[in-house]
């Protein structure tokens, strides 16, 4: 959710946005009030609890979420004590809620604390994070660190929790199977993330006759995805308005739509 920009390469934090321990002992004592099951993020791992993984059932969640969630948490005997014991800072605390309208009791009552900010990804969990901690700001700070104009950045998404990056972007894209709220802030929306989505709005935005030295390089390092013949990009591109497309024009060879 933005808490950490990593630099996976080197296998470290170039930036981060965490929740404090006391913070994220103040968090769990109020979702504790509520039927809920809560998952702090440490240090890139999700911290969780017999009491919350073994009564997945009663939140509402799929069998294959359940086996996402097997796979990917750290179970110890109470997330409670682990954090007070570690004294460790949290990227996030998630809370899965059986009752979603528990869930917006407990979503106001978390958003009364103004150090915090607070979204969701999943119709029935609420994502907790230090204020300032949003996907847009860490993408504008990431291209900034890059050296990337804003204008320059794209970003997809379908959760409540990606509509900061979806504003924030030069080009934000909602899927097809968004939420309704996320289509309404993206400036298009492409086919769902199981049509190959992504690849479908890459290649409608491209303009090949803006491209830079610099761009065509990392169009050519996605070509394996966009499924574009390498010899079609270095020739400029055409717009045709009668079908809303842009062409790509290749020397002795037809056009090409993309």
């Amino acid at each position: 959710n933005g808490a950490v920009v990593a630099d996976l390469k080197n296998n470290k934090a170039i930036k981060t946005c965490g929740l404090s321990n006391e913070m994220i002992q103040r968090i769990l004592n109020i979702a504790k009030k509520y039927h809920s099951a809560t998952d702090p993020f440490i240090d890139g791992r999700a911290i969780t609890e017999p009491a919350s993984i073994d009564h997945m059932d009663e939140f509402g969640l799929s069998p294959e979420m359940q086996k996402l969630i097997r796979d990917t948490r750290e179970v110890v005997p109470n997330v409670m004590e682990y954090v007070k014991t570690t004294g460790a800072e949290a990227e996030k605390v998630n809370i899965f809620m059986a009752d979603l309208e528990e869930r917006e009791v407990l979503r106001k009552e978390l958003m009364a604390i103004p150090e915090l900010s607070i979204s969701s990804s999943m119709y029935n969990n609420l994502e907790v994070n230090a204020k300032g901690a949003d996907k847009g700001s860490a993408l504008l700070w990431l291209a900034d660190y890059l050296g990337i104009d804003r204008e320059e950045t794209m970003s997809f998404g379908d959760g409540e929790n990606d509509i900061p990056m979806i504003q924030a972007a030069g080009i934000g894209v909602a899927m097809e199977n968004a939420l309704d709220t996320v289509k309404a802030a993206a400036d298009m929306i492409t086919l769902k993330n199981d049509e190959d989505g992504v690849a479908a709005a890459i290649r409608k935005i491209i303009k090949i006759s803006k491209f830079t030295k610099r761009t065509i390089e990392q169009i050519q390092t996605l070509q394996p995805y966009l499924q574009i013949d390498t010899e079609y990009i270095l020739y400029p591109a055409y717009y045709d308005r009668k079908n809303n497309q842009n062409l790509l024009y290749k020397k002795d060879a037809e056009f090409q739509y993309i």
